[in-house]
């Protein structure tokens, strides 16, 4: 299906089981963009958690992008910070009282 429309779609493996295919251009991070324009909070001042190849743009877009420990290299290496817990032990928990309780 790629090989019929290069132009129109993306792919990426979100982990090892599940390759996900979307149309061209739609992505987390343009979904974050538009969501802070619409509620009208400056992008800077946004925090995305993500931890695979499907959250890249989020991170990149957001204010603070973080990663969860256990998340992709690749993740990690587009994040401003990691976690030091991973996403099955509190790691949202941990980016919740770092960027948001305690500002």
């Amino acid at each position: 299906m790629l090989e019929e429309y290069p132009q129109q779609l993306d792919a990426f493996f979100s982990c090892e089981q599940y390759l996900e295919i979307i149309p061209r251009g739609l992505s987390k991070g343009n979904a974050l963009v538009q969501l802070a324009q619409r509620l009208g909070i400056p992008i800077e001042n946004t925090v995305a958690a993500g931890d695979a190849a499907n959250d890249l743009s989020m991170l990149r877009a957001a204010g603070i992008g973080v990663a969860m420990c256990n998340g992709t290299e690749e993740a990690k290496a587009v994040a401003d910070a990691v976690t030091c817990r991973d996403n099955n032990h509190d790691g949202i928990a941990e980016i919740i009282e770092k960027y948001l309780v305690h500002r």
